[in-house]
């Protein structure tokens, strides 16, 4: 039990309340809170553990050139500061291969340049080809265990069918001297990079949609991946993403004004793309054992997953898994918080409801031919995965500093609550693309954005806080964006290294994220005491989580932070949590180590300093070896 600040250290745990009330809003609204969160603890979504070394993921812009020792901006690879990190999502990022003066990007446009002319034996283009097999040696350099993540999406344009070819509201589409300057330039500017391939969006001459132009991507990237091995020295891919963010759509939300689309096509050819490319890369090692292909090759129709529906091949890499189409858990208002999860509710079940009694609401469309009962979006899916970034909501409560914890619990507890199913609550959660909002790194003008741009401890601090809540919460894995800047040499998006590319550092909260991890990895929350508030504590505003590890024998270990805005880390370096206060703690623990702190420290008199950067305090040290 605590008295004041002080624990009394003895096997009772300490008394930690629900993360779902951290601003003590009304009595009721925490009630209901405290019991959503009740029931969800009896479903797969509690911590995974121990903590896995693919808990966190990494992305990164520049993903490298082969010219020794200069790697691009890939962490521990030539010069470049190491993370612990065992998963490596390939999105928004390129490679200079050998014999390459420039950079090629590893999505779908750069990856096949031309159409295949063999639906058996499809091929990449050379240079994408190159391009991938640097990137996986990059990350076998970096941590051979690791495993990669691929996202599928971002039809070429000479896939398109004409009317898509002019499609300009795709955010992937840049023209001008050096872009696409109306033609003339590299594929992976062009428009319509958002819209499905011909063959999918327009029947042939005998009605099929046959999306022979999607299986023959999928069938090459893994052909080509089967003859990259661990013993040859490239990292393989885990996961494969469908398509990245599939709820920026002017189609499913019924909006026309949108320019900062990723996907302008409907549930079915959303549906489509994910059985095919399961097919393709699982074959019948899906959870419902044979894989039955829905909409195919006509609306309402069926087919088996088989060599002779798919003559390149099923079950090409059985071992991976395939991710939702991602969809955004996060906004600034009500409506885009809904959107991203009533859009993925749709994916799954086919059931928002529409109608002036739901403003916010985003109801399917009628090529939505399935029902909550047959569930082939599930099904069709090993995992299920988010894009959660808090600093795009105005904090909870007024406050005025970063809120990380209530805004992680408001919307992972909004995106569960719309699996009804068995079998959707019993998949892995992903935060397939997380970080800060990018407005608030970079010095935010939004109302009520939390502005991180000048202090590089609330940073750190947040890098810290946001691992921890999502550990607790029960988060499979998250993916930060990203290690480096987005012109690859010392950018301010979420980055975690700067310097010149080639020779990064760590920045604060690259060292936040290197050592939270390494508190992380391997550790088993304490059941029942995860990441909450602090019951008793003197601020009202004090929180905890408390965990072990097997090694050394009989570790134990808790981290402190506290969430008031009068402890926020806004000093500037070398010290950048000026303002903190002295915590008690049990004698059974000595040695301290804070977020940014490269050393476990003998803690002096019992006491720690607390501030809203967490700080670990343990029995004994142990060895850091997430990396």
């Amino acid at each position: 039990m605590y008295i004041g600040e002080e624990y009394q250290h003895s096997p009772a745990q300490p008394s930690i309340v629900h993360p779902a009330c951290p601003l003590r809003p009304t009595l009721l609204h925490c009630l209901a809170l405290a019991l959503l969160m009740l029931l969800a603890s009896t479903s797969m979504w509690a911590q995974i553990n121990p903590a896995p070394t693919t808990f966190n993921g990494m992305m990164v812009s520049d993903g490298g050139s082969s010219t020794t020792p200069y790697a691009g901006d890939f962490p521990g690879v030539g010069s470049n500061a190491g993370l612990p990190f065992g998963v490596y999502r390939i999105w928004d990022t390129d490679a200079t291969p050998s014999g390459y003066s420039s950079g090629y990007s590893l999505a779908w446009p750069d990856m096949q340049t031309s159409a295949s002319t063999s639906n058996s034996s499809p091929t990449l283009s050379t240079e994408g080809q190159a391009a991938l097999a640097l990137e996986l040696q990059n990350l076998y350099t970096a941590n051979k265990d690791a495993v990669a993540m691929y996202t599928l999406s971002r039809t070429p344009y000479w896939a398109l069918s004409t009317a898509s070819q002019g499609d300009t509201t795709c955010n992937y589409y840049n023209n001008g001297t050096n872009y696409w300057n109306n033609g003339s330039g590299p594929l992976i500017y062009a428009p319509g990079q958002c819209d499905v391939p011909a063959d999918l969006a327009t029947a042939n001459s005998s009605g099929d949609y046959t999306n022979q132009t999607w299986r023959n991507w999928v069938t090459a990237l893994a052909q080509y991946l089967k003859t990259l091995t661990t013993a040859d020295g490239y990292a393989q891919v885990g996961y494969f993403e469908i398509w990245n963010e599939f709820d920026r759509s002017n189609f499913l939300t019924g909006q026309t004004n949108g320019s900062n689309v990723s996907y302008n096509g409907n549930y079915q050819q959303l549906l489509r793309m994910t059985e095919d490319a399961r097919c393709i890369l699982i074959g019948n090692n899906g959870p419902t054992g044979q894989l039955t292909i829905h909409n195919y090759t006509t609306t309402g129709g069926t087919q088996s997953c088989n060599t002779t529906n798919f003559p390149g091949g099923v079950g090409l890499l059985p071992n991976a898994k395939i991710t939702t189409p991602s969809a955004h858990a996060q906004g600034s208002t009500a409506k885009q918080i809904n959107q991203g999860i009533q859009l993925m509710q749709n994916f799954f079940y086919c059931n928002v409801p529409g109608g002036s009694m739901y403003p916010n609401n985003f109801p399917p469309t009628s090529d939505c031919n399935w029902t909550a009962t047959s569930d082939w979006g599930g099904l069709a899916v090993d995992i299920i995965n988010f894009h959660m970034k808090p600093g795009n909501e105005v904090p909870p409560g007024g406050a005025s500093n970063q809120q990380p914890e209530a805004e992680m619990t408001n919307e992972h507890s909004s995106a569960t609550s719309i699996f009804t199913d068995s079998h959707e609550a019993g998949l892995p959660f992903m935060n397939g693309e997380g970080g800060y909002a990018g407005d608030g790194w970079e010095g935010c003008s939004a109302t009520g954005c939390v502005d991180l741009l000048s202090y590089p401890g609330e940073q750190a601090a947040f890098v810290a806080r946001y691992a921890l809540i999502q550990w607790s919460l029960g988060f499979s894995e998250f993916n930060w964006y990203q290690y480096d800047g987005s012109t690859g040499t010392n950018g301010t998006s979420s980055i975690l290294s700067t310097g010149t590319a080639g020779s990064l550092t760590l920045t604060d909260p690259g060292q936040a994220y290197y050592d939270v991890i390494n508190w992380i990895v391997g550790s088993s929350m304490v059941s029942g005491f995860n990441c909450g508030l602090v019951s008793g504590s003197q601020t009202g505003t004090l929180w905890a989580c408390e965990f072990t590890k097997s090694s050394p024998s009989g570790w134990e270990g808790r981290v402190y932070w506290d969430v008031g805005a009068a402890y926020a880390c806004l000093s500037a370096d070398p010290t950048p949590c000026g303002t903190t206060y002295s915590l008690t703690v049990p004698t059974a623990y000595t040695y301290y180590q804070t977020g940014i702190g490269t050393a476990q420290n003998p803690i002096s008199s019992h006491k720690i300093n607390v501030s809203s950067m967490p700080t670990l305090v343990e029995t004994a040290k142990f060895v850091e070896n997430a990396q």
